[in-house]
């Protein structure tokens, strides 16, 4: 069935149907895949309708299927994709996140709950040296918080400093960093690694580019650069448009199609379009990372370590602090600031202390940093 066909048809089948939905094929020599979704009541339905269209490497948890899904068309097209490649454009596609259980590295949920697909659960015992400190036990738990769905569970007793838990094998690794992170706090910032789509850009097309709908330009795109790319689900791929692209390297896309109303962004390999600027789709509480930053220069006064830690989470990626097991813990000996974010926000921390050092607590900023995805 012609994909057209199955747009016409859509308004008659969402009730109590399999998803409406046809594959479309560029010529082999591309190497890509397009395939376009539509309605599911289940999980397996979705899967379902990724099998048809050669995508049944990853699995749909339950909460992708909301009354939101229910009249979205997804368009998706595969050029050469790895791993995370596809799930990035999946995930863009169908507003969601994607993780991988521990034991699973095969096989990726796609998912928009804040807590992550578990693995198996054990229960462990971890002692430490945060004896007579309470106060710690609800920030651990916040920064805990994607990795305690279903049954898992921790618990602390401040006099003996011992933690013990029910968590799957990431969630212990992840409790155990955060511990010993806690009781000896040595200044720690990961490295800023770019993404695999600054190489990309450089990419160029040999010739001009037309598209009348927003679905044949992801498609149009994704011949021209030799990448995939991904339609967010918000717009029917149907919907008219008047793009005419001159031959040239991608990297100058996004500016070009600016004026569309058209957002793009190269992330994980696959060009991602919609109507706001794309995000990583990995989830939050899977790409963040820890860092330790020391503001005993900053710290002048009783109280300052945390008054710092809300100037930060206020200022500094606002939008970005909602993400699961993303937070600000203050310490207040040492003075420092227990960073839980991605990387990208982590630097924008260290530049705004760095403007704080220059300008003072009540001076400018770099301005609001652009933000960290909003929650699907």
């Amino acid at each position: 069935m012609h994909w057209r066909a199955a747009l016409n048809r859509r308004a008659g089948i969402l009730a109590g149907l399999l998803l409406a939905g046809a594959l479309s094929w560029m010529p082999a020599e591309e190497g890509t895949t397009a395939a376009i979704l539509g309605p599911a009541r289940t999980p397996a339905e979705v899967v379902s309708r990724f099998a048809s269209a050669g995508l049944d490497r990853e699995d749909a948890a339950a909460d992708i299927c909301r009354d939101r899904d229910a009249t979205r068309i997804l368009t998706v097209h595969l050029v050469a994709a790895g791993p995370a490649t596809r799930r990035q454009a999946l995930a863009h596609a169908l507003d969601c996140w994607w993780a991988v259980p521990p034991g699973r590295a095969e096989k990726a949920v796609l998912t928009r709950a804040d807590t992550l697909p578990a693995g198996q659960r054990s229960a462990g015992v971890h002692p430490t040296g945060l004896h007579g400190r309470p106060g710690l036990i609800p920030l651990v738990r916040a920064a805990m918080a994607p990795w305690l769905g279903g049954d898992a569970a921790t618990t602390s007793d401040p006099a003996t400093g011992q933690w013990s838990a029910s968590l799957d094998s990431d969630g212990h690794a992840r409790l155990i960093e955060l511990l010993s992170i806690l009781q000896h706090p040595e200044p720690l910032v990961p490295p800023l690694v770019p993404d695999a789509g600054s190489a990309i850009g450089g990419r160029r097309s040999q010739e001009s580019l037309q598209a009348t709908t927003w679905g044949g330009l992801a498609q149009r795109l994704a011949a021209a650069y030799h990448l995939s790319t991904a339609l967010a689900g918000t717009i029917p791929p149907d919907t008219p448009c008047q793009v005419d692209l001159p031959a040239g390297p991608l990297n100058e896309v996004p500016a070009l199609l600016a004026p569309k109303g058209i957002q793009a962004a190269v992330l994980r390999g696959a060009l991602c379009l919609g109507r706001t600027p794309p995000d990583d789709r990995e989830h939050p509480a899977a790409r963040r990372r820890l860092a330790v930053l020391p503001i005993a220069h900053l710290a002048t006064r009783r109280g300052d370590d945390a008054l710092i830690a809300s100037i930060i989470l206020r200022r500094v990626d606002p939008a970005g602090w909602k993400q699961p097991g993303w937070t600000i813990i203050p310490l207040d000996d040492p003075h420092c600031l227990i960073v839980a974010a991605d990387t990208a926000t982590i630097h924008h921390v260290v530049a705004a202390l760095a403007a704080i050092e220059h300008h003072g607590l009540n001076g400018p900023l770099p301005g609001t940093f652009a933000g960290s995805p909003t929650s699907p």
